[in-house]
């Protein structure tokens, strides 16, 4: 797949076997880099000529149900789940986009019939997204910085904004009302929470990130109550994870 996001474009994914175990940061293989640009040499008209040309990376694994004889390629994608002489469910497989699938198939195995009321993920209770943009559009926000929080929160965006407006170190790339969203709405404790698993600015802008690492640590002490040298060991820590997200093994 290669998907693209704001001025960037993410390339995935493989198929490779881990034995990496449960560890937060998977380290990503110099052979799976390769594979996927060798993919979009041959079917794109790319100019990537290697590695270097990569502003970022991210690794995750996918739990698959063990086929005896297949290799990972050829392995089922599909949830499975069992349940054991206690009552005990075991969901297996799949992958969070599936989540109300998995939930549907368990409340049946249950008796139970699933209810359509079931409430959206946050932020998806909107039918126009163009509109959203609109709205959110004004003379403090350009349509591209509106086009970004509605991506990022979709109806949610408005009350993020409303928290705050003002461009973290002059870059629209993250408001201040995301900073203070990501802490009291979202629990982020750690810069490297809010930055990698809240804005995601790390994964989709860590060449900007990189810039603005002092500023946006100094708009989330504020919520954090970080002493000076808590505030540089937090800067300190996001700075080598993004260096290391482009140390391929």
């Amino acid at each position: 797949f290669i998907v693209p996001r704001g001025e960037i474009s993410y390339i995935g994914t493989t198929d490779s076997l881990s034995d990496a175990g449960p560890e937060l940061w998977p380290s990503i293989e110099m052979r799976d880099v390769t594979y996927l640009l060798e993919t979009v040499r041959t079917h794109c008209d790319s100019r990537i000529s290697g590695s270097e040309d990569l502003v970022g990376s991210w690794a995750g694994l996918r739990p698959l149900v063990r086929q005896s004889g297949r290799s990972t390629r050829k392995m089922s994608r599909r949830d499975e789940i069992w349940v054991d002489h206690r009552g005990v469910f075991t969901i297996a497989g799949g992958k969070l986009t599936g989540f109300r699938g998995m939930a549907d198939r368990a409340l049946r195995t249950l008796g139970i019939s699933p209810s359509r009321t079931i409430p959206l993920l946050p932020g998806g209770d909107f039918e126009d997204r163009n509109a959203l943009v609109r709205d959110l559009a004004s003379s403090t926000l350009n349509s591209r910085a509106a086009e970004r929080l509605v991506t990022s929160y979709g109806s949610e965006a408005a009350t993020v904004l409303s928290l705050g407006d003002e461009p973290v170190g002059g870059s629209e790339a993250i408001l201040s009302g995301e900073v203070k969203w990501g802490v009291i709405a979202e629990g982020a404790r750690t810069l490297e929470d809010l930055v990698y698993r809240r804005n995601r600015l790390a994964i989709f802008s860590p060449q900007t990130l990189r810039d603005l690492l002092p500023a946006v640590a100094e708009h989330m002490r504020r919520y954090r109550s970080w002493t000076d040298t808590e505030t540089r060991a937090q800067i300190s820590t996001v700075a080598d994870r993004l260096r290391r997200d482009l140390e391929f093994h």
